[in-house]
């Protein structure tokens, strides 16, 4: 996966279809950061992503 196809899957999951990112994901995002700034951002739009899903799957009792 190039580095422009990275973006774009992160862009689209960021913003688009309201789908988690999968650990796979993230790993391929963390290992083609650039610094540790990069890599701390992905973990923390992961982490505000699992938080938010959790707070729905909670909201609309469906665990």
């Amino acid at each position: 996966m190039t580095r422009i196809e990275t973006i774009e899957m992160a862009a689209q999951t960021f913003v688009g279809d309201g789908k988690m990112l999968s650990a796979s994901e993230l790993r391929t995002l963390i290992e083609k950061a650039n610094s540790e700034d990069e890599r701390d951002f992905y973990i923390a739009i992961y982490n505000f992503l699992l938080a938010k899903r959790q707070k729905e799957v909670m909201a609309h009792e469906s665990y």
